[in-house]
Parts: C-alpha cells; sequence; structure tokens
C-alpha cells in the first residue's frame, strides 16, 4: 500500500503542492472496499495529460512553465496502476484545471462485521485515527493476521476481555480512557493469571513525554509512526504472534 500511496502523493505534491493543499484520506466504501485517496486544490490536469499520465515513461512539465521536472523516470504511477490491478483493485483519476486533482486507489476488503467480533487468534488494533487504523489493520491482513480493528480504547478493552486476543497494538493518545491507562488496566486483570498478552505501541512521538512512556515491563515493543507493516509484522513473530494457517 506505501509502494503505491507513496508515488501517488509525491507526484501531486511536485506540481499541485506548490500551488494548493494536498490531502490524503482513507474510507471503507459500502461494497467491502478500502479507498485511499489523495486530493489537492492546485492546477490541475489537461483532459490529455490525463489520458498519458499511466503510460511507461511519461512526464509532465509544469504547465505554467516555472520549475522543469527533474529525475522523473516516468514510471512510478504506472507501476502503482499494475500493482493495484495485482491486489484486485484499480486506480482512479479526476482533474479539473485550474481546480485539482482526486487520486484513488480501490482495493478490496476482506468482509468483516461492524461489530468488530474476536475469532480466536485476533490482534486489536487500538487507533483513533481511522486512515492510519484502517491502513495498518489492511496491511496486517494481507500478510494472513486477523483483526479486529476500534479507534475506542474502552472498546479495545471490552475485545481483550472476551478472550481470544493473540496481541494488542495500540496509540498511546486516545480520547477518553489513553492507551496508557489501557494497557495499565489490561496488566493489571491479567496479573494473577499466567495469561500475558503481547502488547506493541505504535505512537506517532519519537520521544514522548517520560510519565506517557508505559514501563518496559507492560509493553513488548515500542514503533514509531509512520510504522512499515513488515517491521510490525517482525515485532508480532519475534514475540510469538504468528500469521493464521
Amino acid at each position: 500500500m506505501v509502494t503505491i500511496t507513496g508515488p501517488l502523493t509525491a507526484s501531486q505534491n511536485y506540481f499541485q503542492g506548490r500551488y494548493g493543499q494536498v490531502t490524503l484520506s482513507a474510507t471503507r466504501e459500502a461494497e467491502g472496499a478500502l479507498r485511499i485517496e489523495v486530493a489537492d486544490t492546485g492546477i490541475g490536469m489537461a483532459p490529455e495529460a490525463q489520458a498519458q499520465i499511466f503510460e511507461p515513461y511519461v512526464t509532465l512539465d509544469d504547465p505554467r512553465g516555472e520549475t522543469p521536472r527533474e529525475g522523473s523516470s516516468g514510471l512510478g504511477l504506472p507501476t502503482c496502476r499494475r500493482i493495484a490491478g495485482l491486489m484486485g483493485g484499480h486506480i482512479d483519476l479526476r482533474s479539473t484545471p485550474a481546480e485539482g486533482t482526486r487520486v484513488a486507489l480501490v482495493v478490496p476488503l476482506p468482509m468483516t462485521s461492524t461489530a468488530l467480533p474476536v475469532e480466536r487468534g485476533t490482534i486489536v488494533v487500538c487507533d483513533d485515527d481511522e486512515t492510519s487504523r484502517l491502513l495498518l489493520a489492511h496491511m496486517l491482513r494481507r500478510h494472513g493476521f486477523e483483526i479486529g480493528e476500534t479507534g475506542d480504547s474502552r472498546e479495545a478493552l471490552a475485545l481483550w476481555r472476551r478472550g481470544g486476543v493473540r496481541a494488542l497494538v495500540t496509540d498511546l493518545d486516545l480520547p477518553g480512557m489513553g492507551g496508557l491507562e489501557l494497557i495499565r488496566t489490561l496488566r493489571a486483570e491479567e496479573s494473577d493469571t499466567p495469561r500475558r498478552t503481547p502488547v506493541i505501541v505504535c505512537s506517532g512521538s519519537p520521544v514522548p513525554a517520560a510519565d506517557a512512556v508505559p514501563d518496559s515491563a507492560m509493553v513488548d515493543a515500542y514503533l514509531v509512526k509512520p510504522v512499515e507493516v513488515a517491521t510490525l509484522a517482525d515485532a508480532l513473530r519475534r514475540l510469538g504472534v504468528v500469521q493464521v494457517a
């Protein structure tokens, strides 16, 4: 996913970001697909440019002639479209000159219930940032893990209490019950049992305040966002959490 969204974002930032604003969003569509959209309010593209942009070795110069584009092979966007197709998805492009451009990656998601059922061997992902949570959950599923996702720490705790959770992956900066309180509560409740759930923190703070860092006895790994899915998958494997068969 990062392989695709990275070039899409970089391409729009090069031109559109100089004249407007670039945003990234992720939503779950009704038909069970993940839609990741990069949108801008920049200079847009003419119809003839839109027809060429996904062709190999095609590069577009700044239409205002202010900055010649250098260092582009013209293979980034064609490669993105090919990878999307291999994932069973596609890329949509809509652009209007002088108004802006929207490029969307649409890929199918595994069917899941909105009730967030916990199957045996589920990893609970808790992050109130919907974009971060959707991307993380989707990429872990593609690595073979069963995922239960939520943006609410109390709901994450309720899912854990139901049993069958193999690991908790959580942010620390959460509304209501914070991530640190979630971890402390989980550890307190399992302290008199032989059970110990692996806990991995995925935080946007590379150097968080001392009082915001969980004790090392409570947390098994601390990863800084943006987290590469391979890094997280390796951390899970080191903790004995392997993919479902």
